[in-house]
């Protein structure tokens, strides 16, 4: 994500972003998996869906980065998903919440940055109950990653208090 022209914060946050997605399992970054809850085909990084996929794939496709419909697992691949989202959140005026908070600011901090990314880009059930443990999952990630949330006043007030993470990717959509 830094290649693709983030701050190294914004750059963590997002990464335990895709940790919470996905845990990080290559079958899953780079493949593509039934959505549990909608039963849509979730592809890529992101898990992206619902149309947003077709010009990820055709980006990839382009670049040689998708083959027998596949996508190569490899760093070029990675940095092109990462260059993707970054180029969605810049051009598609749905994200304009996203763009305006988390990308113009390379400091933003990471109660604002996690909410305006759960509810406005990647829009995973991000205020369900059901799906409290992914706030857990995606703090475990962003202390991996070298991040220090320092509050979380907020997201428990939110989704409750919050348990061990459940490491299976579709459980933490």
């Amino acid at each position: 994500f830094e290649k693709a022209g983030l701050s190294k914060n914004q750059a963590r946050i997002i990464t335990a972003e895709v940790g919470r997605e996905n845990s990080f399992d290559p079958s899953v970054v780079f493949g593509a998996h039934t959505d549990d809850s909608n039963k849509k085909t979730n592809v890529g990084l992101l898990s992206w869906q619902n149309g947003r996929e077709a010009p990820l794939l055709a980006r990839l496709k382009s670049k040689g980065l998708y083959v027998d419909g596949k996508i190569k697992q490899s760093q070029a691949a990675l940095d092109e998903m990462a260059k993707y989202a970054v180029h969605e959140i810049n051009t598609k005026p749905e994200y304009a919440a996203t763009k305006k908070t988390f990308l113009s600011n390379p400091d933003i901090d990471y109660d604002t940055a996690t909410r305006v990314l759960g509810t406005n880009f990647i829009r995973w059930r991000y205020k369900d109950p059901e799906y409290k443990s992914g706030h857990k999952n995606r703090d475990d990630f962003y202390r991996q990653l070298g991040g220090n949330p320092k509050t979380w006043n907020e997201t428990k007030a939110m989704v409750g208090e919050i348990k061990p993470p459940n490491r299976k990717h579709a459980q933490n959509r």
